[in-house]
């Protein structure tokens, strides 16, 4: 049976969506801005906490490779399998920083 966090990484993973880093930028994305000043791409997926007003809160660029830079710790991935691994460390992070509301039950997914 699938648990609360579960269940909420699945919707996590549905909602995720293709960007032009620059359209983000334009339209005042703060985790874009931050993004554009760390890392030279132009594609990200990006991915929506509670707040979809605030549009993609979590982004993993998308060039050669997928990578995601929290705080000093870098991730990359090769494919669509590897790339399961950085979005649970984004998601476990968005929890954290109350973009998502912790579920019932909350376990790290990637521990």
């Amino acid at each position: 049976m699938e648990t609360p966090t579960e269940k909420r990484f699945r919707i996590f993973q549905a909602q995720k969506r293709t960007f032009l880093l620059a359209d983000l930028v334009s339209q005042g994305n703060a985790a874009a801005e931050c993004f554009a000043d760390n890392q030279g791409t132009e594609r990200v997926v990006g991915y929506i906490g509670d707040d979809e007003d605030l549009g993609p809160q979590g982004l993993i660029a998308l060039d050669q490779q997928y990578w995601l830079m929290i705080g000093n710790c870098e991730w990359t991935a090769d494919n669509e399998d590897d790339l399961i691994a950085l979005e649970r460390e984004l998601f476990d992070w968005m929890i954290g920083e109350e973009m998502i509301d912790r579920p019932e039950g909350y376990q790290d997914l990637h521990a």
